[in-house]
């Protein structure tokens, strides 16, 4: 056995290059503690008798009580055993050996991304004498993840004890380190980070929105069993992701036949309205929601195939009302569809299949309305957009025990996600004067959107288990992404966006004094994109000594993007992220540990890249004087050329080598951890940690127009100004590093340059994120139960993340901080995502045996804004409007100028859960207040304090009346709400 194992282990390349010499030494087949996959968890432990002596030789069997399947391993010389990628779920544990009592624990609860360590005594005795019933003492250690930080939650327990919304974002916005995002993304911010660099897994698959990073399929609560929140520390098979990692395990069914139904309803009469903004009438906006689900699980072939089944219909409707005069209401009502079959083939080999579709439309009804102050009448109808999202998603995954000391797993998956806006105006021109506010066409969106991306994912994972200077466990895989982007976005009507400015606008940028003026904007862009992405990871958790743990992981990954005709324009490869982490166990006894890590991550090229950046995009804004407006309300007299002209792309597919820069590195961030847990009883335990995350380098586009000028004078090149005229050549790039570029347009042929940080004027990125974390929770007793998290922290830089928040901007990765030199002054300050503070605590109470009371408290502390107006001296960046860190031409730095409030949520629920019924089955009724005082805390607050150079910002609402609009809140948190909710289950 020893030199098969040798043979296996040196055949296999990856594991060969790192271990093979400590293989050569002596293998031996010990038990090591055993480690979790994205899916599974595990158990282990050692045997010993009444003296404390090993027990090797006896048979460990544990028994899934839902399902009836079955684990048996033997224990090793040292006492230690481990059963390997167990379902998550309940377990019983039995022991026997020739020479003592047989013994058993039925209570063994097994976790995903945890592995529960057991120790028992076993008395001598005969061993066909009756089983002993004993409790072992069990402790959730973290095998892989001896530095991790982050929660784990079973969601059916935590939505039976506390109010949360009914959304994966809600179960994610309890770990500790995560805020809520920017209200234009949705979703959270992970310790620190923007909410484009997250990454999301759903029974081992990759189910992120791989277009521009925000957000992912969506999936109701009844569908979830267990889901980690990784906030940092997470080991070498999690990647792509910078921010954090939200992996969730799906029910299953079992050998018992359940069914159920649940009902959620929010209506609008039991809904208060958050106080009104300059842009938005909140008095008058109205929402009710619908949640519905059917399911059913049970036996296909008992103690062998079982499933569990979903369906749910899903209602919502909301009307919003602007100051403006316009009225939008949004409506969808498709269902969610799931199914869950597990088959086990036979003892340690079982095979997984998934499928769901989470195909969605909002259909939004847009509106021209009258304001007043207590009421608003119809004026007419703009017209329906229809956004469609979601898809389906079917996984395939088998798991087998190959042998006593090596498993197999291995996925096989597809995504599909819409990204369509079809408007029922796509035939109407978009015009708009913003001289008052006011719309002059019934356009009911801007664009007309066609859509479609697909995830194809490969990915297998070996796990070894030795005996070599300690106990290994060593993982090693791969996986394999291949991403299509679908997309054809055009302009509606005659494809030109007309907006008509007053004089003071148009003087800023250059017309004649006096004048108004008006601005043609164009854009389309169809194709379809493909990029592969790849990874190779292998990773040791070595129990060192019986206290001291170290995981030693390394990942190497490599991102291949390419333009519309097929060919790579982004690639990188060996991109090499080490995962170290250590933890030692100060009394040898689990009470107190101290732990540490070091890590790296990458975060790859998202595909809207290539979308807008490889293939033919046209985007171009002229801007023209004129004499007067038609009946069809475009300008007549219109001047024969523009005064102001920016062409950001010209419809022509570019040359790879013109577009990316040849010393290109991927993005990615360090990440340092310290910190120490403490269970201080059998009730309480704590945490306290330390991180410390720096953006070592990102990925943005930037235009290089004004260094090609200066690269031309420096070589005696003529005629470039005719050329580079300020957007001519954007380049995806490093800022701040030496760009090494090929310029095809150059008088005289095309040719390689040359240019350094200085010619280019972009800084170098920073991101860094701090914060010191304590954690705690007290165990169910006595009634009730209580966990919570204070978070210390500092996020600063000149450079939130692939997203920006300040405008609202999900063009992942080619935002336009870096577009121009100009735009980047002033841009270091706290980023958006700062949250000096944030407190959560939420726990439930038991009054008796039919009746829980529930709440959730958060408190954070306010974010910070700049004003951002027109550039006063670069006119380039003066062409991007109102973006740069500039008012009245003052410089006034990102996070300088204003903040939001402190916002505190109390949230609260009433559950009551009748017995004795003479209807059968396990009804639960159930009452959920948010935010019970109804708060109003300002959240975010406009920070655009100009229309034009020296220009305030002002709005003129449908009533004539004009606002200044810097500084004026636009967003407060929820208002109080309630939702009504029955389930029953058989």
């Amino acid at each position: 056995m020893k030199s098969v194992r040798h043979t296996l282990l040196a055949s296999t390349a990856c594991v060969g290059l790192a271990f093979a010499g400590a293989v050569g030494v002596g293998a031996v087949l010990a038990p090591a503690a055993q480690a979790q996959s994205y899916t599974t968890g595990a158990a282990n432990g050692q045997i010993t008798d009444e003296s404390g002596q090993p027990i090797a030789g006896a048979t460990i069997t544990m028994v899934n009580t839902a399902r009836g399947t079955t684990r048996s391993v033997s224990s090793g010389a040292d006492g230690g055993f481990f059963v390997g990628r167990l379902p998550v779920g309940e377990y019983s544990i039995t022991i026997r050996r020739d020479g003592y009592q047989p013994i058993t624990n039925g209570m063994v609860q097994v976790n995903v991304g945890g592995t529960t360590q057991y120790g028992f005594q076993m008395t001598r005795g005969s061993s066909s004498a009756d089983v002993i019933t004993v409790t072992g003492t069990a402790v959730q250690a973290n095998t892989f993840q001896v530095a991790e930080t982050g929660i784990t939650l079973d969601v059916a327990e935590v939505f039976a004890q506390i109010p949360v919304g009914r959304s994966l974002d809600s179960l994610t916005l309890l770990a500790p380190g995560t805020v809520e995002a920017d209200s234009d993304f949705g979703g959270a911010s992970i310790s620190g980070s923007s909410a484009g660099e997250n990454a999301f897994y759903i029974n081992g698959m990759n189910i992120s929105d791989f277009r521009n990073f925000t957000g992912a399929s969506t999936v109701p609560f009844e569908f979830y069993q267990q889901v980690e929140v990784k906030t940092g520390g997470f080991q070498a098979e999690f990647g792509r992701a910078t921010g954090g990692v939200t992996n969730a395990v799906t029910r299953s069914g079992t050998n018992d036949f359940h069914w159920g139904f649940n009902a959620y309803y929010s209506p609008d009469e039991l809904r208060s309205d958050a106080p009104d903004t300059v842009y938005a009438a909140n008095r008058f906006d109205q929402g009710t929601s619908t949640d519905m689900s059917v399911w059913a699980s049970g036996p296909v072939i008992p103690d062998r195939l079982f499933a569990y089944t979903l369906y749910a219909p899903r209602f919502r409707e909301s009307i919003n009302v602007s100051e403006g005069g316009t009225q939008t209401i949004d409506r969808s009502d498709d269902p969610f569809w799931g199914v869950k079959l597990d088959a086990n083939l036979f003892e340690g080999h079982t095979l997984e299949f998934t499928a769901f579709s989470d195909s969605r439309t909002t259909t939004r009804q847009t509106n021209l309305v009258t304001v007043t102050d207590n009421d608003y009448t119809f004026a007419s109808d703009s017209g329906v957009t229809d956004y469609m999202a979601g898809g389906d998603v079917y996984i395939g995954n088998y798991t087998g025990a190959l042998t006593d000391w090596m498993t197999l797993s291995v996925t096989y998956g597809t995504q599909t996600f819409n990204q369509s806006t079809v408007p029922s105006t796509s035939n109407v021109t978009a015009i708009r004067d913003l001289r008052n506010g006011t719309f002059l066409t019934n356009y009911s969106n801007l664009s007309v959107v066609r859509g479609e991306d697909r995830r194809e994912l490969f990915r297998a994972d070996v796990d070894v288990f030795a005996n070599f200077y300690g106990e290994h466990n060593i993982r090693f895989g791969m996986d394999r992404e291949e991403l299509r982007a679908d997309e054809e976005s055009v302009y509606t009507g005659d494809g030109n966006y007309y907006l008509y400015y007053r004089s003071a606008v148009c003087e800023s940028q250059g017309g004649p004094a006096g004048e108004d003026c008006v601005r043609l904007i164009n854009y389309n862009n169809v194709g379809s994109f493909e990029t592969t992405q790849t990874a190779f990871y292998i990773q040791d958790s070595w129990q060192v000594t019986d206290q001291f743990t170290l995981n030693l992981g390394i990942r190497n990954e490599t991102f291949d993007n390419r333009n519309l005709d097929g060919d790579t324009f982004v690639e990188l490869s060996n991109q090499i992220a080490p995962r170290i982490g250590a933890s030692y166990d100060v009394f040898a006894d689990g009470s107190l540990e101290l732990f540490g890590f070091w890590g790296r991550y990458f975060l790859p090229v998202a595909t809207n890249t290539n979308i807008r950046q490889a293939g033919r995009e046209s985007y171009t804004s002229d801007w023209y004087t004129f004499t007067g407006i038609g009946a069809d309300f475009r300008p007549t007299g219109l001047a024969a050329t523009p005064f102001a002209n920016s062409v950001f792309a010209d419809g022509q597919l570019n040359d790879p080598r013109e577009v990316t820069d040849a010393n290109l590195d991927p993005m990615f961030k360090d990440e340092f951890i310290l910190g120490a847990r403490w269970m201080m009883n059998d009730l309480w335990d704590f945490g306290l940690s330390y991180t410390h995350r720096e953006l070592v380098t990102t990925i943005e586009d930037g235009a290089i127009d004004a260094a090609v000028l200066a690269y031309c004078n420096d070589n005696a090149i003529v005629g470039c100004d005719a050329i580079w005229t300020g957007f001519h050549q954007y380049v995806l790039t490093n800022p701040g590093e030496t760009m090494r570029v090929y310029l095809p347009d150059l008088p005289g042929g095309g040719q390689w340059a040359e240019l350094s940080p200085d010619d280019l004027g972009y800084p170098t990125p920073t991101n860094t994120y701090e914060a010191l974390e304590l954690t705690f929770s007290r165990a169910f007793a006595d009634r009730w139960a209580l966990n919570g998290s204070w978070t210390i922290s500092n996020s600063e830089g000149n450079y939130e993340g692939p997203v920006k928040s300040d405008n609202g901007q999900d063009d992942a990765g080619i935002t336009i901080d870096y577009d121009t030199p100009g735009l980047t002054d002033g841009t270091d300050g706290q980023l958006p995502n700062h949250r000096a503070h944030k407190l959560k605590l939420w726990g439930y109470f038991e009054v008796n045996d039919v009746f829980t009371v529930g709440a959730s408290f958060q408190a954070t502390s306010p974010r910070s804004f700049g004003c951002i107006g027109y550039h006063p001296t670069d006119n380039f960046a003066q062409q991007y409007g109102a973006a740069s860190w500039y008012c009245n031409s003052t410089l006034t730095p990102r996070g300088s100028q204003l903040e939001s409030d402190w916002t505190y949520n109390l949230d609260m629920n009433f559950v009551y859960r009748p017995t004795h019924l003479p209807f059968g089955g396990e009804p639960t009724f159930r009452v959920d207040i948010f935010n019970v005082f109804d708060n109003s805390g300002v959240t975010d607050v406009d920070e655009v304090g100009e229309d034009g150079l020296n220009v305030p910002a002002q709005y003129v609402n449908s009533r004539g009346t004009t606002t200044n609009t810097y500084g004026e809140p636009i967003g407060y948190q929820s208002p109080r709400s309630v939702r009504l909710g029955l389930s029953w289950d058989f």
